[in-house]
């Protein structure tokens, strides 16, 4: 069998079907059947499990971000294709929540990189660099060269770059469609992360992150996790660099919370908070009290209702931070897990070299 079937999921029905799940946690599953040209089923279903929804952090244009609600991809693997089959459907009970004609909703089996290339081979954190909408290998690597160039020259990586992040870059040529699904509706880009993840296992590379590279004109990207890639486009804007949206997201993958606020975000806390997130007031009591500035007594250092902040370059306690105004606290006014034209601050330098370190 040549292909995988990818259907958009409404993120309305994925979250409905999630929030009916059963008392005793059976997953919620689907039905997905082929059709004919008279729209009638033909060959056997599939009951495959309903996909989560998900949310996404997504580049704002004026080096924010923000989240959107993305529609998940129902991703299946059908062992054939019934005679007669055109269109493939996804119903949720009687719902009808997907429908393409069968060329659409088809994408291709998944298989090793035409060709890849490795920068900083002494890295000790390596970042997976999928190719989307490519068609040229050399201008992929040369966009995947670009950021190397760009993540070795921003501290702490430029305090020894041969040691810190290793670069998997790998090709396939994109069709016209792309290889992924990936579709724009605004700045949110983003594509199918069952395919995605399916491409990597059959690359046999392993990393740290995965970014999935985009070759669209237009700033835009969607945040990843854990199993699931992050998209980025190339293109740039003048208070947004695309190499510094990928960063931003890199320091996700060393521990990093988001020190933006932004109250539609649902991510649960983790015990303990991350490294760059405390919910002590007092600078003296913060993780990070050893690298606080002389002189800015306050508990907080700034609070969440005070305009402009503290002079940037201060560490201390500054109100609000991972998604919430108030209670929790980062260590500067700026940083680029707040904002994507800031470099990293240097509680986010010490956690980054610790943990490389550790690697």
């Amino acid at each position: 069998m040549g292909l995988h079937i990818s259907l958009p999921f409404g993120h309305s029905h994925a979250a409905k079907a999630h929030a009916n799940t059963p008392p005793d946690g059976t997953p919620p599953r689907m039905i997905v059947e082929f059709l004919d040209q008279d729209g009638k089923a033909v060959g056997g279903r599939m009951r495959p499990l309903v996909p989560q929804p998900l949310h996404a952090e997504v580049p704002s244009g004026d080096a924010g971000m923000d989240w959107h609600k993305t529609d998940p991809h129902l991703t299946v693997a059908p062992k054939s294709v019934p005679a007669g089959a055109v269109a493939v459907r996804a119903r949720s009970g009687d719902t009808v929540v997907a429908q393409l004609p069968l060329a659409a909703a088809a994408s291709a089996k998944p298989a090793p990189p035409v060709d890849k290339a490795t920068f900083n081979p002494a890295g000790k954190w390596t970042l997976l660099l999928l190719s989307e909408l490519f068609t040229d290998k050399a201008r992929f690597f040369g966009f995947a060269g670009a950021l190397d160039k760009y993540i070795r020259s921003q501290a702490p990586f430029s305090h020894n770059p041969d040691s810190g992040v290793r670069i998997e870059a790998l090709f396939w040529p994109s069709p016209a469609g792309g290889l992924f699904n990936t579709s724009q509706n605004g700045r949110l880009v983003y594509g199918d992360t069952g395919v995605v993840n399916a491409f990597v296992a059959k690359s046999g590379a392993k990393g740290r992150l995965t970014i999935v590279l985009v070759d669209l004109p237009r700033r835009g990207g969607a945040g990843g996790g854990q199993g699931r890639p992050a998209w980025v486009t190339i293109t740039s804007e003048p208070t947004e660099t695309w190499q510094a949206v990928a960063l931003h997201e890199l320091g996700h993958s060393f521990g990093l919370a988001d020190e933006y606020t932004n109250s539609e975000q649902p991510t649960p806390e983790p015990h303990p908070l991350e490294p760059n997130v405390t919910d002590r007031s007092d600078p003296a009591q913060a993780p990070w009290a050893a690298l606080c500035t002389p002189g800015h007594p306050g508990k907080p250092t700034c609070a969440a209702a005070t305009r402009p902040p503290a002079p940037l370059g201060v560490v201390g306690t500054f109100e609000g931070a991972r998604y919430t105004e108030t209670g929790r606290y980062r260590p500067t006014a700026e940083c680029l897990m707040q904002r994507t034209d800031r470099p990293f601050c240097p509680v986010c330098q010490a956690a980054i070299a610790k943990a490389l370190a550790a690697a």
